[in-house]
């Protein structure tokens, strides 16, 4: 193999460890700095945090219902993702096995997507407007402040008030939609 080969296979494998470790740090990071209640299955309690309080115990015990199923397909993303580090710390490094492991990645990360795309259908479907409203708002003020910032994860501190204000009113006028200061 030429030694270019070498370097770009390399390279590519360190992306991909990189935006692994980015996807599964930023869902332990929402669950730890902000995300639902402990009770609350973390996956997509932020969808129902802000409904009726009847719809939200609905919604709940949906959500608590899928939870062993979730919990078991992010298992898979962190087993998949371990299975991968170890094989690209070995000497010789074996590009077959290492392909594998990247395939068995993609593949549990999609199973959990789908799921996870699943149980917001299944719930969107439960929302009345105003609630739906509230979620697709939520998903508005988060994408700002994240696209302004750079980074992913929730806004923090004075912004994330100022986020979980305009999710609960919403844009008063075009000079105001924007949460961040």
């Amino acid at each position: 193999m030429s030694a270019f080969r070498s370097r770009l296979l390399i390279a590519t494998l360190v992306v991909s460890v990189a935006v692994n470790l980015l996807i599964v740090g930023g869902l332990i990071g929402r669950t730890l700095n902000d995300g639902p209640a402990a009770s609350m299955p973390p996956h997509l309690g932020w969808l129902i945090r802000d409904t009726k309080p009847d719809v939200r115990d609905m919604l709940r015990e949906r959500l608590r219902a899928t939870a062993p199923q979730m919990r078991e397909l992010r298992g898979n993303m962190r087993r998949a993702q371990r299975a991968f580090n170890e094989l690209a710390s070995e000497d010789p490094l074996d590009e077959a096995a290492i392909e594998a492991a990247l395939a068995r990645i993609r593949t549990s990360n999609l199973e959990f997507q789908e799921a996870m795309h699943r149980q917001m259908t299944d719930i969107i479907r439960e929302l009345d407007g105003e609630d739906r409203r509230k979620a697709i708002r939520y998903l508005q003020a988060r994408t700002r402040v994240d696209d302004r910032r750079g980074r992913h994860g929730g806004p923090r501190g004075r912004d994330r008030d100022r986020a979980r204000e305009w999710r609960a009113e919403g844009p008063r006028d075009t000079e105001q939609s924007d949460p961040t200061p």
